[in-house]
């Protein structure tokens, strides 16, 4: 999933790119790619993204919180994971490739599931139009639309 979701992302980044001459987001990378990057030799194994995660040294001894729940454990939705990276990353990138007209199915199926996690309503019907949107950083909080800001752009690069 995490792959699926990088590549959408990738996508978004290129409808930026095609539509607003001369951003450079070339930064935007792959997250395997990133990971590759950022930590180098302290991947054991490279061959996939998961293994790359799993034997990489930098991330050796870190668990995500949970909750013991009759039956075993669940994730702590109360965790930052959820409540800063949905509303403040995740939100935000639907948003933009909302924008731009580019289908992210798997990141929404991520941000449904993480939405359930911390009883939220971002998205509905796979737009973001849900009751939390205004506490999130999306571009749609404050009304940014395609057509905005292709006017601020024609503006700023005439005057």
């Amino acid at each position: 999933m995490l792959t699926k979701v990088s590549n959408e992302v990738l996508e978004i980044r290129k409808a930026v790119e095609a539509k607003f001459a001369g951003v450079d987001l070339s930064k935007v990378t792959h997250v395997k790619d990133w990971i590759m990057r950022s930590y180098g030799d302290d991947i054991a194994d490279k061959s996939s993204l998961r293994t790359a995660i799993v034997s990489n040294k930098g991330y050796k001894g870190l668990n995500h919180p949970m909750l013991k729940v009759e039956g075993g454990f669940i994730p702590n939705a109360k965790y930052r994971y959820y409540s800063e990276d949905l509303p403040f990353g995740l939100v935000v990138t639907k948003g933009v490739g909302e924008l731009l007209e580019v289908p992210t199915p798997n990141l929404d199926l991520v941000l449904e599931w993480g939405q359930s996690m911390l009883g939220c309503e971002y998205l509905v019907n796979g737009r973001l139009t849900g009751k939390d949107v205004a506490s999130s950083r999306a571009p749609q909080r404050y009304g940014v639309t395609l057509e905005n800001l292709l006017e601020h752009k024609a503006t700023t690069m005439a005057g």
